[in-house]
């Protein structure tokens, strides 16, 4: 039987916050993850998406954000819609469900909106909007072309 000094530690390295800002992103990994659910005490599953970003000061890191495996586009879509909205840069409806594939959301472009919050005295990034993937190459078009889905409700 081993020991319990047997057993690997991994030592974790230091989080490094992003600021918030408004980064293009890739759908680099997306995996099926479980989870006790503290409300009801239930074990579910949940999808774990790793978006790289890419350019910038940041180029190459990582953010995460966990999604329920719910698919819903009305009165208010899920966050699986919404990333899958923003990768299309339309908004579906249910009719569109059919063809959904979740492979086909893999090394998709899109942009993803980050505000910091704290919890704990720690201080962790929240991807608040997903836009579609940029067309601009100045950042003068950028920030119009946020504004701008902001305003069609690519993100609502």
């Amino acid at each position: 039987m081993e020991s319990l000094d047997d057993i690997q530690i991994d030592v974790a390295e230091p989080f490094e916050t992003l600021p918030e800002d408004v980064y293009h992103v890739s759908v680099s990994s997306i995996k099926k993850k479980e989870a006790v659910n503290p409300f009801n005490g239930q074990e579910e599953v949940y999808l774990q998406f790793e978006f790289a970003i890419l350019g910038g000061n940041s180029d190459g890191k990582k953010l995460y954000q966990r999604v329920r495996t719910k698919l819903a586009a009305d009165p208010k879509p899920s966050n699986l819609c919404r990333i899958w909205n923003a990768t299309e840069g339309k908004n579906h409806v249910m009719e569109d469900f059919k063809s959904f594939s979740l492979s086909n959301l893999l090394n998709k472009e899109l942009r993803v909106t980050v505000k910091n919050a704290e919890k704990g005295g720690q201080t962790y990034n929240n991807i608040e909007s997903y836009l579609k993937a940029p067309e601009p190459t100045t950042k003068e078009e950028k920030e119009e072309n946020v504004l701008e889905d902001l305003e069609k409700g690519i993100d609502e």
